[in-house]
């Protein structure tokens, strides 16, 4: 019996160590793969130099490589800061600040993001005030108050002034002049308020996820804010989603762009941009995850005919997940490189996205290159953020390697420690 434990013992010891080998064998390969696919880029810009002019290589290009940062600028529209120029669109814009953010100032850039916000008009509204009693309860806006009732199963009786209407028995459709308006409800129970909205001639209806709970005499308050990012005054649905995608990667609020973006999802005309992959990193729902592996094609994703554009794109919101289709996309990606290391048949831009989104651990070592400078001095107001200098508060600093460290300085200049008897500016030293 003890002989039959031991090898048993020693069986499963084997098969877990041929299954590390054969784990470890090809997370070799991997590598071996990858560095081939970044030498292919490498091996083409050293070959074309500053000839690469077609403007989406210059731009794929500099989402892993500094010199290629510096070719976009030669792009831009000096005038409105937006890419490439003469053409602006709200894509290429939103990935020439990708490729630019955290090396340079991205403001302009950013700023003409931002001029091109426009307030959707396409949507339908409703207000639903809940309970799970009957409530009586009163909506305020403008400068009046409505009584109202809600019963016991839920359905509005009789409308609350001008800009809430009951139509439909269980929440309040709100009159497109009023869509600027803001509503506060009380009521005598405890209560949940919430806004939902519909595309025109659609039967859909979404919920906003921030909902309001109030106690009874407490008040919520509803406001529509919805917008879109267009040109020509139109809004603009992919220029949306990546407009949207980069700012929330810049730490801004991006619930305001929602309720457009996530209506716009059902729209076949847009399914060949893969919304749920862009609301996956907006919302970090769980039910856009599902969708964006539910495409899985076995070994790729093909949602709008070009599939290696589309598995870049899938497999990009799981830098840090591990699904099985994340890893037989990459088998499958490896399989495919051409005898110089590329992708479809040398193809710049598919390769060079395909490292951003999927492998991009390498990019970061030529990343912002051309901009870090060992103990560079900058300028009062400014502060160094790894290899560049941003505006900020009243901080002079320079940057010594990647780090800054605040220490005092005198009035007249000399450098002190930070807890001497110093006063004035600072600086990093």
């Amino acid at each position: 019996m003890k002989k039959e434990v031991m090898l048993f013992g020693l069986f499963f010891l084997l098969i877990v160590g041929v299954s590390f080998s054969a784990h470890a064998l090809d997370y070799e390969q991997e590598n071996i793969n990858i560095s081939a696919a970044y030498t292919c880029l490498e091996e083409h810009m050293a070959t074309q130099g500053n000839r690469i002019t077609a403007p989406e290589e210059i731009l794929y290009l500099s989402l892993l490589f500094d010199d290629y940062r510096h070719l976009i600028d030669e792009t831009i529209s000096s005038e409105e800061n937006c890419w490439p120029s003469g053409n602006c669109d709200l894509k290429t814009t939103s990935l020439y600040v990708l490729a630019k953010e955290g090396c340079e100032d991205i403001s302009k850039p950013t700023e003409w993001l931002m001029d091109q916000r426009l307030t959707t008009t396409d949507l339908n509204w409703f207000l639903e005030i809940d309970g799970s009693e009957e409530m009586n309860c009163e909506v305020s806006y403008g400068t009046n108050s409505y009584p109202i009732i809600i019963q016991e199963d839920k359905k509005v009786t009789k409308n609350a002034g001008p800009c809430l209407v009951a139509e439909n028995n269980y929440w309040y459709d709100i009159s497109k002049s009023c869509y600027d308006e803001t509503f506060e409800m009380t009521c005598d129970k405890n209560f949940i308020t919430t806004l939902l909205f519909q595309e025109k001639d659609s039967l859909t209806y979404h919920v906003l996820k921030d909902s309001h709970h109030a106690r009874d005499g407490e008040t919520t308050t509803e406001k529509i804010e919805s917008y879109c990012f267009g040109t020509n005054g139109e809004c603009d649905y992919e220029g949306s989603l990546w407009a949207a995608t980069l700012l929330k990667s810049l730490g801004e609020e991006v619930d305001i762009y929602l309720p457009y973006l996530i209506d716009g999802s059902d729209n076949p005309e847009n399914e060949e941009y893969f919304p749920s992959v862009f609301l996956y990193f907006l919302t970090n729902d769980l039910d856009y995850r599902t969708t964006i592996l539910e495409e899985f094609r076995g070994s790729y994703w093909d949602v709008s005919g070009d599939k290696y554009y589309d598995t870049g794109l899938a497999v990009w919101p799981f830098y840090d997940e591990f699904p099985e289709e994340k890893d037989l996309a990459k088998e499958w990606l490896l399989g495919e490189q051409d005898e110089l290391g590329c992708w479809n048949s040398g193809n710049i831009v598919d390769t060079s996205w395909l490292l951003y989104t999927i492998w991009p651990d390498k990019s970061a070592e030529g990343k912002c290159e051309g901009n870090k400078e060992e103990n560079k001095t900058c300028e009062i107001d400014s502060d160094c953020n790894d290899y560049y200098c941003e505006d900020w508060t009243m901080i002079s600093e320079t940057c010594l390697g990647n780090e800054c460290v605040l220490l005092e300085t005198c009035e007249n200049k000399t450098i002190c420690e930070t807890d001497s008897d110093c006063a004035g500016e600072h600086v990093c030293n």
